[in-house]
Order: structure tokens, then sequence, then C-alpha cells
């Protein structure tokens, strides 16, 4: 396995979480990437104009999603972005046709649901990253060719194999994105 430098991001995730854990996984993920817990307890938890969380006096970056009884949580030393999500049937033409781009809405055609939740992953990590969320500035997530983006002008979009039926999408700056690698943490019980 590639050893983790300054440049990598971890993601830590969680099956079978309770709501009411989420702190104390957040908590277990930070110490679990190298922040001393002197430091964590020192540091207030704060949010953006736009809601994106950050700790107060922490040089790190960290971002959550949740899906079900999965919890994930991706950090590292730059911007990043996460979503995770199971692939569930939904009606997932009428929404892709309010949501997506009318590419994009040809490609979840094409593709069907799995295609879905490749494009809407991409936007949920995205909006993640920017801060901004969903609804936020508007890109088109498919290539000339039709096909999900991998990156977009200053972000890399990386897959993460979680499971058959699950989405997980990392959003990273392309800045770190070609010197970093996701180390993938399978769970964080004590």
């Amino acid at each position: 396995m590639k050893k983790m430098t300054d440049n990598d991001f971890e993601l830590f995730i969680c099956r079978n979480e309770k709501k009411s854990e989420r702190r104390e996984l957040l908590k277990r993920a930070l110490l679990a990437y190298g922040i001393k817990k002197e430091e964590l307890s020192r540091a207030a938890l704060c949010r953006t104009d736009l809601g994106k969380p950050y700790f107060e006096g922490l040089e790190i970056y960290f971002n959550i999603s949740h899906s079900r009884d999965i919890w994930a949580c991706l950090i590292g030393p730059d911007c990043c972005g996460l979503d995770v999500q199971y692939v569930k049937p939904c009606n997932y033409e009428k929404i892709a046709g309010r949501f997506f781009s009318s590419t994009e809405n040809m490609y979840v055609k094409d593709a069907g649901l799995e295609g879905f939740f490749e494009i809407w992953t991409r936007r949920e990590a995205f909006g993640k990253y920017t801060g901004e969320g969903f609804f936020g500035e508007f890109r088109d997530f498919t290539d000339e060719k039709g096909e999900p983006v991998s990156s977009l002008d200053t972000v890399v979009f990386r897959e993460i194999e979680v499971g058959s039926d699950i989405k997980c999408i990392c959003c990273v700056s392309k800045n770190t994105a070609g010197h970093a690698g996701i180390k993938v943490r399978a769970h964080l019980r004590s």
C-alpha cells in the first residue's frame, strides 16, 4: 500500500451508524487522521456563511455524507466534497428532468438509474466542495461525449468502491489531486 503523504486525503466509512453517534464519529475520524486530542478539544466547530462546517484553528478540511446506515467523512489538506448514496429505486427521470442539464438527461435516459446516481453524486460532492450546495453554481457534469465528468476546471472527481449498491464520489482540488491519494478506512469502532 502507498505511504500517505501530507497531500493525501483519508475517507472514513462506518456502517450501521446511529444519528446520535455522528459527532463522536467525526471526532474519531479526526483523531485517526492525526489531529491531537488537545488541539481538537480547543477547536470550535463553525460554519461558513453558506453553512459549510470547519474547525476554527485547525488546518484541515473535511466533508461528511451519510445515506441510510452509512456515515462517511473525507479529511485532507485542501478543500474537499463528498457524497455517498445508496442506489435505490426512485423517479429518477422526473428528478433529472427537473434538475439536470439536457446532456445529463440524455446520459440518464441511456444509463438508467445507475447513470442518474453517477451524475447526482458528482453534483452533491461538488456543491459540498464549494459550500454552495446542490443548487449552487450550475455546471454540466457530463463531458463532450455525454459521459459523467472525471474533472471540471478546478476539481477532480474520484469514485470510491464501497459496495455494489452504493455510489461514493470524492471531489478534491486539482492542486492537490495530482499529488494526493485517498486512503479508505473501513470502520471507526473503538
